[in-house]
């Protein structure tokens, strides 16, 4: 996956999870107002990406509020590709891995601080998504795209994309 590739880019879950997506959308609109991805951008240079906030909101709290489940200790289990080395975006072969989508990931473990993410890695977007349907992970990295297809359908008819990440 390619630096600045212009596609939709999202966290996933199941259908059935919305308890999982709306947690990680109040996540992600925190990180978005952050102004840290800028930051981790410049950090993992040449990274270039655009912002589209698809949950902006001036009101986080009034408009994407954790929900109760914020205050329960629970792990997240996040489905990845890899262990691969995509350079600034992600250098996973890395203990711990490094790049921008890493940071977004740890800014993310920040913000959730009553709940452990913890990556499992697929060699295949297939596979990945195969797991998410399963039940094996509750949730793709923020990289995933969401203009792709699952079983020869889009990927938004078999799962709930987030708000965009980037």
């Amino acid at each position: 996956f390619p630096s600045g590739a212009i596609s939709p880019r999202a966290i996933m879950t199941r259908k059935d999870d919305q308890e999982t997506r709306q947690l990680m959308d109040a996540a992600i609109v925190r990180l978005q107002r952050s102004g840290l991805l800028s930051e981790y951008a410049q950090e993992h240079s040449p990274f270039e990406y655009v912002e589209v906030h698809m949950c902006r909101s001036v009101d986080p709290d009034r408009h994407l509020p954790f929900n109760v489940h914020q205050n329960n200790q629970s792990l997240i289990r996040i489905g990845a590709l890899g262990p691969y080395n995509w350079h600034q975006d992600g250098d996973y072969t890395q203990s711990p891995p490094v790049g921008f989508w890493p940071s977004f990931y740890d800014g993310l473990d920040e913000i959730l601080v009553n709940h452990t993410l913890m990556r499992k890695w697929y060699s295949s977007s297939t596979q990945v998504m195969d797991a998410l349907m399963n039940g094996e992970v509750d949730a793709t990295e923020g990289y995933w795209t969401v203009d792709s297809f699952y079983k020869d359908q889009p990927r938004t008819w078999s799962f709930d994309a987030g708000c965009t990440t980037l």
